[in-house]
């Protein structure tokens, strides 16, 4: 049962703005969007990526400035669109965009770690 308000002795309205539908009627909408925020999120990257290089070449003073803004302005906006997407009922696209930002993290420290491992004394070979 859910909780009353004890004041009014009624159910507690949801938030403004928040999808009270479920967009997940099937499993393979939660496939879709889980790629959606994965993909766009690399194609995000890959888009800033190349302007700051096209405008990096431009101007070569400021290209190291226009790389710290873009990865800043990035943050951010991935930010703003995983609450975003939550808020409208589609988590998964922000679980797309976490596993966009967090997999090249964990795959490269993995690959270094194990890279370490087998040259360092300790290591197999």
């Amino acid at each position: 049962m859910p909780d009353l308000n004890p004041s009014t002795n009624q159910v507690p309205k949801p938030p403004p703005g928040y999808n009270q539908t479920d967009h997940y009627s099937t499993p393979g909408k939660k496939f879709i969007d889980f790629c959606l925020g994965f993909i766009g999120t690399i194609i995000f990257y890959f888009v800033g990526w190349t302007i700051t290089i096209a405008l990096g070449q431009l101007a070569y003073r400021i290209a190291s400035f226009l790389s710290s803004f873009y990865y800043g302005l990035a943050l951010f906006v991935l930010v703003w669109a995983i609450i975003f997407f939550r808020r409208r009922g589609r988590r998964f696209i922000g679980l797309g965009i976490l596993w966009a930002i967090i997999a090249p993290v964990v795959i490269v420290g993995l690959l270094l770690g194990a890279c370490f491992l087998a040259l360092s004394k300790n290591g197999g070979f």
